[in-house]
């Protein structure tokens, strides 16, 4: 598995870099401008009814009505409680260390250049075990939405998910 990974890492930088290469000679390719992103230089925002340790940077598309590519950002110690969002979502794991739980499943660490696919509807939690901030590549095919519940499957409102962060802060999964 952890060769998997760091093949993983090695052949996203190789198509980063060759992408880099390619921008630098000629920024119009097929009249579509590549853009290379570095996490370092983000402009991550928090977004209403996540943990503020959680922080978004669009790097394409509009999260709020289609498809988008975000950039996400999980300082040391951040959890995000189980949700749920209508989108298929891909991540790619770019930074730091996170344990993965998907409901009813044992919990998963996740780290460099590590993949996960989640289906729509499937609930999932996260938290940045790694003294570095754990930063990710998500790529949400439709309108990103999140729905928080309980480790029962209940559903329930942002507000009461966030003291459920603070709650799983203190655990061990």
């Amino acid at each position: 598995m952890y060769l998997l990974n760091r093949l993983c890492l090695a052949v996203f930088v190789s198509v980063l870099v060759i992408m880099g290469a390619a921008a630098a000679e000629n920024t119009v390719l097929k009249s579509k401008t590549i853009v290379l992103y570095d996490p370092a230089t983000a402009d991550f925002k928090p977004s209403p009814g996540v943990p503020e340790c959680t922080t978004f940077d669009t790097l394409s598309g509009d999260m709020a009505v289609g498809s988008a590519t975000l950039m996400v950002r999980m300082a040391s110690g951040c959890v995000v409680p189980y949700q749920w969002h209508t989108p298929n979502e891909e991540l790619l794991f770019l930074t730091g260390s996170i344990v993965a739980q998907l409901l009813g499943e044992m919990p998963l660490t996740l780290g460099n250049g590590a993949y996960l696919q989640l289906p729509s509807g499937r609930p999932h939690r996260f938290r940045c075990v790694s003294k570095e901030d754990c930063v990710m590549l998500v790529i949400a095919d439709a309108g990103f939405d999140i729905h928080y519940v309980t480790e029962l499957g209940r559903e329930i409102t942002p507000g009461e998910a966030l003291d459920e962060a603070k709650r799983f802060a203190g655990e061990d999964w």
